[in-house]
């Protein structure tokens, strides 16, 4: 917002001091504005005023009970070869129908 600022008051005619960048962004910050100071320090008051939920939908919480199935489970989780089908089977069985 200090850039838009400072090159909208910025006189068009007065090109002795530019340098090309090509493109990039610039290493230096843009001169502060007095005018843009309150809505500056409502923007920060605004940012510190935001709470965060631990809201899940039924979706999320049915994702971290499955995750958690399948991490505490002591049976593989097998993919089918020409599907998209995944297959619950003990190790040994696995074992069995590999060999």
């Amino acid at each position: 917002m200090r850039w838009k600022a400072f090159f909208f008051d910025k006189d068009k005619d007065d090109n002795r001091n530019v340098t090309e960048t090509y493109g990039f962004n610039t290493e230096k910050t843009a001169p502060s504005k007095p005018l843009l100071t309150p809505f500056e320090n409502d923007i920060y008051s605004w940012m510190n005023t935001i709470k965060f939920s631990k809201h899940r939908s039924d979706f999320q919480k049915k994702l971290t009970r499955d995750r958690k199935d399948i991490q505490s489970s002591p049976n593989v989780y097998v993919p089918a070869d020409k599907s998209t089908n995944i297959y619950k089977m003990s190790a040994t069985d696995f074992l069995y129908t590999v060999t």
